[in-house]
């Protein structure tokens, strides 16, 4: 991510857009503690992006 917006540079606009998955492990093993961690990590991610110029949106 940093790079690609190292690249992109800051002044323009830029939308970028992920999709992440995680339904189909909490189906197979619940909300256990590898997904609790990647849930943390992501969730520190967003506030990380969210506290510069980004507009993070959850959905």
């Amino acid at each position: 991510m940093s790079e690609t917006l190292a690249r992109h540079g800051a002044n323009r606009p830029l939308f970028l857009w992920c999709y992440i998955e995680v339904d189909q492990q909490v189906h197979r093993t619940g909300y256990n503690a590898e997904v609790g961690t990647f849930l943390d990590a992501l969730e520190a991610f967003a506030r990380e992006l969210a506290s510069g110029p980004a507009l993070v949106i959850a959905h």
